[in-house]
């Protein structure tokens, strides 16, 4: 597999994140209590959104620059959360889903003691 990213139609990719995403993170409805809200595809993004009481988590692959990150954002002012500890280093340029799988587990156990 070359380049998965720049070889593929977006709606393929859209599918692959999702496919990632949901069984790795199912413990944040279950053990955090956080409800599913949405999930928003477009060219730029796929932003899938979790909410608990006044704060907004969302687990954001974003395709331009091939990267997977999480934003807490206070619904009362809109504005992102800052996190408690240092959040995992971003890496750019995800080529493969292997990588894009490794980049979201790293988040996924941050999130574990984050949340």
């Amino acid at each position: 597999m070359q380049n998965y990213f720049i070889d593929t139609p977006i709606y393929k990719i859209w599918i692959s994140v999702i496919d990632i995403l949901t069984p790795k993170s199912a413990y944040i409805i279950s053990e955090f209590n956080y409800q599913f809200k949405d999930i928003v595809c477009s060219r730029e993004c796929l932003v899938i959104a979790y909410i608990k009481k006044n704060i907004t988590l969302e687990l954001v692959y974003a395709h331009e620059y091939r990267n997977f990150s999480c934003r807490l954002i206070d619904i009362e002012t809109n504005l992102g959360k800052a996190w408690r500890n240092t959040p995992p280093a971003m890496k750019k340029n995800l080529e493969t889903l292997s990588e894009l799988e490794i980049e979201i587990d790293k988040w996924m156990s941050f999130l574990k003691t984050e949340l």
